[in-house]
């Protein structure tokens, strides 16, 4: 488990048309530009990288019965 620094952090906004099945997809699209520009960055020598603020947490993507019962309390 990674509880190094960071090296870029993104948020996404998903929309009402987003769901469970969409969700890894626009986060792997979210993270392309700053990994290549970390990649970058590391090859130049200009690294940088930020210390994690608070507790070290490991997070998943949800499970589709997660998900379900995530959208039955009214989460989406």
């Amino acid at each position: 488990i990674d509880t190094g620094n960071i090296l870029a952090q993104v948020m996404i906004a998903p929309t009402a048309e987003d769901n469970f099945v969409t969700y890894p997809y626009l986060l792997t699209a979210a993270a392309i530009e700053p990994l290549a520009k970390a990649i970058s960055d590391a090859m130049a020598g200009t690294l940088q990288s930020y210390p994690i603020s608070g507790q070290s947490k490991l997070w998943y993507h949800p499970s589709f019965f997660q998900y379900l019962s995530g959208l039955l309390r009214g989460v989406r």
